[in-house]
């Protein structure tokens, strides 16, 4: 988006700034080549702690799961540990290949590898990490010298090294996708029983359906149509997840989304931020030579008390029940009727922040199927400019 553009550029220029000052400091002789060089190291040790902030769930995972195979390994054959040195550096440089793949899963690009067929995407997954041992063992084997050793190295040693590495990304994928299939929100919950029994909390939920799936279904052939809303949904998570939103359910063409009730903010910028993007000349573009339809959406906002529990035992469901539940799910159904895509309650407006609330169009009180009392809804004005 064009606001998110313009943030990364504002921290781009900040960091080239921060980078050409010292260097210019240097041949201007304002400092020396010891007070230069500590402040670039100050600064690689900044991003450093910055890069195992973002990246902490994924290296704590690849951590644990790469010392399980460790210690299976040493217990087999303990004089592994004689090129300790070699083993470290390049589980090092594995670990930041590994989660550059773990990022590339996050992004667009990874959606046309998820779409080749079973046998195709294996081979990708296995060359890209085959690639990515080989490079590491090489640069490993340069930094700490023992290239020059390779010859009495065993094969066994490389054969050990190479499986124990295969492994390792092959688990802490299977374990990465279990959390994303639970949610890693709730993973802790789950694997503790948390939501064996009813447990209540005080949230914001919002439901969004995609807008006429039935009449596109009828236009586009069963699979074409499954792509449709799967990326929709995908456009859609991203978006949520951006915004601290927390997925709990997917409703066919459409998601339930919960944040606490002191993120009701998120929940506006998810929806403002969901607007802008279906609204912006490239988003259609993309839809409209995909699919030849651009998908509209409503929005149903309410907050309260909700119910989560644990449905199911083989198959793990998160249930969300209660009348804020329904009242959330009545008001996106009535903006067909009201003529908006986002209603929210009165409930929600008075957790949001001032910017937002000056931001809310009163569309009166509505009657909500099921309840006596009527709500008070609000829309938000006009959307602002969409990325062009």
């Amino acid at each position: 988006m064009k606001s998110l553009g313009r943030k990364n550029s504002f921290y781009l220029y900040v960091l080239l700034l921060v980078n050409i000052l010292p260097a210019a400091g240097y041949f201007t002789d304002t400092i020396n080549l010891n007070q230069m060089m500590t402040i670039y190291w100050a600064e690689c040790a900044l991003i450093g702690v910055v890069f195992l902030g973002v990246y902490a769930r994924y290296l704590l995972i690849f951590l644990i799961v790469s010392i399980s195979i460790g210690l299976l390994v040493y217990t087999a054959n303990p004089q592994i540990l004689d090129y300790k040195r070699l083993i470290f550096t390049f589980w090092a440089l594995y670990s930041v290949c590994w989660l550059a793949y773990v990022e590339f899963g996050k992004t667009p690009y990874s959606q046309n590898i998820r779409k080749l067929i079973p046998s195709k995407r294996a081979a990708f997954y296995l060359s890209f990490v085959g690639t990515m041992i080989a490079l590491c063992l090489a640069f490993a084997l340069s930094v700490t010298g023992e290239i020059r050793n390779i010859q009495n190295i065993s094969h066994t040693f490389f054969y050990t090294l190479v499986t124990a590495a295969a492994f390792a990304a092959f688990f802490s994928v299977a374990m990465i996708k279990t959390i994303d299939m639970i949610g890693q929100k709730h993973f802790l919950d789950f694997i503790l029983g948390t939501y064996h029994k009813p447990v209540e909390k005080d949230c914001v939920v919002m439901f969004l359906d995609m807008v006429g799936s039935s009449g596109m279904a009828e236009k586009l052939e069963p699979k074409r149509s499954m792509e449709l809303i799967g990326k929709f949904i995908y456009d859609c998570g991203y978006i949520f997840r951006v915004n601290n939103g927390d997925i709990i359910n997917y409703t066919g063409d459409g998601l339930v989304v919960l944040w606490p009730l002191s993120e009701a903010n998120n929940a506006m910028m998810s929806a403002n931020a969901l607007r802008k993007h279906f609204a912006s000349k490239k988003t259609k573009k993309d839809y409209w030579q995909a699919f030849g339809i651009v998908p509209q959406f409503r929005i149903g906002i309410h907050a309260g008390q909700v119910v989560l529990n644990q449905i199911g035992e083989e198959k793990l469901f998160l249930g969300l029940y209660g009348d804020v539940v329904n009242t959330a799910a009545r008001l996106e159904q009535l903006n067909k009727k009201v003529g908006t895509n986002i209603l929210l309650s009165s409930s929600v407006a008075v957790n949001l922040g001032h910017s937002w609330r000056t931001l809310l169009r009163p569309v009166g009180s509505l009657d909500i199927r099921g309840r006596e009392e009527k709500i008070k809804a609000y829309t938000l004005y006009n959307p602002l400019d969409a990325e062009t």
